[in-house]
């Protein structure tokens, strides 16, 4: 098994603030970060560490987790962008993309 460092971005129609990031924040607990973006605050990041056999099932995994995140938010908000690296490898799914 690798551990993988997985990133979630959800994007939300209007600006995150601490009130509406906790419940996401509170559905990840101490098993990763959760910040609104400075660049643009309609997008919310979020860093977890994962363990998997092969990058495609750490994605996988990545996946599932920003679809319980997104589904904790108390505001409408899409995934926007999975990713999970280690040291080797990384793999990014897009919204949108084929």
């Amino acid at each position: 098994m690798v551990t993988y460092t997985l990133g979630v971005t959800l994007r939300a129609l209007s600006p995150w603030d601490d009130a509406t990031a906790a419940p996401v924040a509170d559905a990840l607990g101490d098993d990763g970060a959760v910040w609104v973006d400075p660049a643009d605050p309609a997008l919310l990041r979020v860093s977890a560490e994962r363990t998997a056999d092969e990058p495609a099932a750490a994605l996988a995994l990545g996946r599932a987790l920003a679809e319980r995140l997104r589904d904790r938010a108390p505001v409408p908000a899409g995934v926007l962008e999975v990713s999970a690296m280690d040291d080797e490898d990384v793999l990014v799914w897009r919204a949108g993309a084929s």
